[in-house]
């Protein structure tokens, strides 16, 4: 959908190209906010914003969230890294600053600066809003009963030192900060890659037990009506409610280069 052709119900996901794209730095944070509640994610395609331009776009809506690395996160593959979103690898659905003490995510915000030469390395959004309509009642029961448990299996990345000496644990699903609805509010689990950034678990649960949740949620969530996976193009800027998606990545060849520059603010 392009701007030109948004609705006034929700739907899931805007692109805006042309003259409103290249535009974008003027437009007001109240226009972005109203168009990421309505639509959850934006993809802004040839806004020509360079890097200092957007960081300070970020900013308007809200304070960024300081990290060990700064508040602009460089994200690409490096040689011997030990966090997931330094390799090629996928990296498992989730929402952001789950691990933070300190601060709690509201926008993210991402700038493409390179893109691998073959397919992958997409970003994958999911639509929560949906999930919440589609999901088996019984998922969505267990779902509100239970505590997912974070402990970082990384040194000093996350805000105020989140899950280094002790977990942190959240609801599964929690009420939107702004509209009180109903939203899951998870980061999956993904024990098959060695070099992920946390473990989570189900409080309560057996590993067995966690895994086959998170699998439930995960198989739901990657439902074709609720997945989208953006190919990005070098000068993509996409912006979204940490609240109404999910977020994850599908691998990428090694020795080919994906960089992504993202800001997070509460």
């Amino acid at each position: 959908m392009t701007a030109a052709a948004a609705e006034s119900r929700a739907s899931f996901g805007l692109t805006v190209t042309g003259e409103e794209a290249r535009r974008f730095d003027r437009w007001p944070p109240s226009r972005i906010a109203e168009l990421i509640a309505r639509h959850a994610f934006l993809v802004i395609r040839g806004s020509q914003l360079d890097d200092d331009q957007f960081v300070a776009l970020a900013e308007t809506m809200g304070k960024p969230i300081e990290y060990a690395f700064g508040k602009v996160l460089n994200m690409e593959a490096r040689v011997g890294a030990a966090e997931s979103q330094f390799t090629h690898a996928g990296m498992a659905l989730h929402q952001d600053a789950i691990l933070n003490r300190n601060n709690r995510a509201t926008y993210l915000f991402f700038k493409c600066k390179e893109t691998p030469r073959d397919p992958g390395g997409e970003t994958l959004l999911t639509d929560n809003r949906m999930f919440m309509q589609v999901a088996p009642r019984d998922l969505l029961d267990e779902l509100r009963a239970a505590r997912v448990a974070y402990r970082t299996l990384t040194t000093g990345y996350y805000d105020g030192g989140g899950g280094a000496e002790q977990s942190i644990e959240h609801p599964a699903i929690v009420r939107h900060p702004r509209t009180g609805d109903e939203t899951l509010y998870i980061a999956l689990d993904d024990p098959d890659d060695p070099r992920r950034n946390y473990h989570a678990s189900v409080v309560g649960y057996s590993d067995a037990e966690s895994r086959r949740l998170m699998t439930r949620v995960d198989a739901v969530l990657r439902r074709p009506d609720l997945l989208y996976a953006h190919v990005w193009q070098v000068g993509d800027i996409l912006a979204f409610d940490n609240y109404l998606v999910c977020h994850g990545r599908n691998p990428f060849m090694p020795g080919q280069r994906r960089r992504l520059l993202r800001v997070v603010t509460e």
